[in-house]
């Protein structure tokens, strides 16, 4: 054998025990390892630090209220422009946050805006009375002042919400 083989032979066996020797180190690191994380459980287990991993049984009751229908003596009467009023006071603080008074333009009430689209008016006038006349359909349609409010603010019909909640406040 030529000597230039043998000395590589010589490297490749030194590399193989150098290796060897290093991933003993490996699994014995692994070894102690897996004993400090087995023993910390126990440990945190024993204590009853691990309690809240346990699974609980929760029961959930769900109560149905009946639905009362009755019948009012004498129609109920909604001032429109408190509604109105307040609605200019929740929507924009009274004007104070009115994105199109940067265009020259007023909607201080919320009205015509879905998602990213906003609608400007030439005049406070002019969207005030179509806020108002959107109520007034709907208070004519039969809904009631806390459900126009709740379709105003949210687009569904429904007699709670929280702008409702909001609203009452006020």
């Amino acid at each position: 054998m030529k000597v230039s083989f043998k000395i590589k032979l010589t490297q490749l066996k030194m590399k193989i025990k150098s290796l060897y020797e290093y991933s003993k180190k490996i699994a014995f690191a692994v070894v102690i390892t897996e004993y400090i994380i087995a023993g910390s459980y126990y440990m945190l287990e024993s204590k009853g630090y691990l309690d809240f991993l346990q699974p609980k049984t929760i029961i959930i009751e769900v109560a149905k209220a009946d639905e009362q229908k009755y019948e009012r003596d004498e129609p109920v009467t909604t001032n429109i422009d408190e509604i109105v009023s307040k609605v200019y006071r929740l929507e924009s603080s009274r004007g104070k946050a009115d994105s199109c008074k940067a265009k020259g333009m007023f909607n201080g009430f919320g009205f015509g805006v879905y998602g990213t689209r906003r609608s400007c008016f030439k005049s406070y006038e002019e969207v005030r009375q179509k806020v108002y006349d959107w109520f007034q359909d709907k208070i004519q349609k039969g809904y009631t002042k806390e459900e126009s409010l709740c379709v105003y603010n949210t687009g569904k019909k429904v007699s709670d919400c929280d702008y409702l909640t909001k609203y009452n406040e006020l």
